[in-house]
């Protein structure tokens, strides 16, 4: 009978001490999962800024001058963002708009 108890516990020894690495391996990996999430969520809403400003320039060319609009880039001259924006006109033309940008 006493073989059988010891059985027992060893069981549900094991099966506790598993269940408390797999706690401690959870919360071990915890900390820097929210740390990385929490900094590429800085980088996204970064770069949500950067295609917010250049979708603004795209809606400035294309109310401007009509017609599709292909590409938009971004380059700094004397200090100021100007934005490239692309254009297909209806005629056919492509025509490259420059939009000033913030600072």
């Amino acid at each position: 009978m006493r073989a059988i108890l010891v059985m027992i516990f060893a069981k549900r020894f094991n099966t506790m001490l598993r269940a408390l690495l797999l706690l401690v391996c959870l919360s071990a990996f915890s900390p820097g999962y929210a740390f990385n999430t929490n900094f590429s969520n800085f980088f996204s809403h970064a770069d949500s800024a950067k295609s917010g400003a250049k979708n603004r320039a795209a809606a400035t060319a294309k109310a401007r001058h009509g017609g599709k609009v292909l590409s938009v880039s971004q380059s700094k001259k004397d200090g100021e963002t100007v934005y490239k924006v692309k254009l297909l006109l209806d005629s056919g033309r492509i025509k490259i708009v420059k939009i000033k940008g913030k600072s």
